[in-house]
């Protein structure tokens, strides 16, 4: 992925870039993740680097094996790049909805970052197309932003690593739902699954209306 699309928004103005990427939307159990990495231009370049110099291939986490999400998710953790995550949980989901759930995870990823680095003249870029409600800094949606921007597509793969982690500890709790290997989606063995035994504790039961 080439980095010529994320250098076009820096300016005089736009100092900072953020890249925000959720991931959990669709699924059935568990809760939503949602990542967020600051860049500046010198920190985008020298990430950039680090990839091609261990001829690893940045891409949307989809496209990528467990491997080589966690090679990404290691160097990015070893760099000096800011980065945070923040969850909304499946009780938050069927509370309040999956877009608020993840705009809510959103802002508290976008509030740990400022935090952390304590400057102004950010862009932050979303993928999809629902911007944050009720936030102050400049923001701009991309359609399949994690396929054409490498900050998005870095927070793509930190949130998929972090509730990938989650999925398989909450196989251990409730194992007859093999979230270590469905990750909660709503595979045809797990809803196989979820008609034979009813749904758990962490099942989004308002996404389950149509199944069980």
């Amino acid at each position: 992925m080439n980095i010529k699309n994320d250098l076009k928004y820096f300016s005089k103005k736009i100092k900072y870039l953020i890249g925000i990427d959720e991931v959990g939307r669709g699924s059935l159990a568990g809760p939503v993740i949602v990542a967020a990495i600051l860049f500046n231009k010198k920190k985008l370049k020298e990430l950039n680097r680090r990839f091609k110099n261990l001829k690893i291939e940045l891409r949307d986490s989809k496209k990528l094996n467990c491997l080589q999400r966690q090679k990404i998710y290691d160097i990015i953790k070893k760099s000096s790049v800011i980065f945070s995550v923040s969850s909304s949980s499946h009780k938050f989901i069927n509370k309040r909805n999956i877009n608020n759930a993840i705009f809510s995870a959103a802002k508290r990823a976008l509030k740990k970052i400022i935090e952390k680095n304590q400057a102004k003249n950010y862009k932050v870029i979303i993928d999809g197309n629902l911007k944050i409600p009720n936030l102050e800094i400049c923001q701009e949606t991309v359609i399949k932003g994690d396929e054409k921007l490498f900050s998005i597509a870095c927070a793509s793969i930190v949130a998929k690593v972090i509730r990938d982690r989650i999925m398989i500890r909450l196989s251990n709790k409730y194992p007859e739902y093999y979230f270590f290997k469905n990750k909660g989606y709503g595979t045809k063995d797990h809803i196989e699954i979820l008609k034979n035994k009813g749904y758990c504790e962490i099942h989004r039961q308002n996404f389950l209306k149509k199944i069980i």
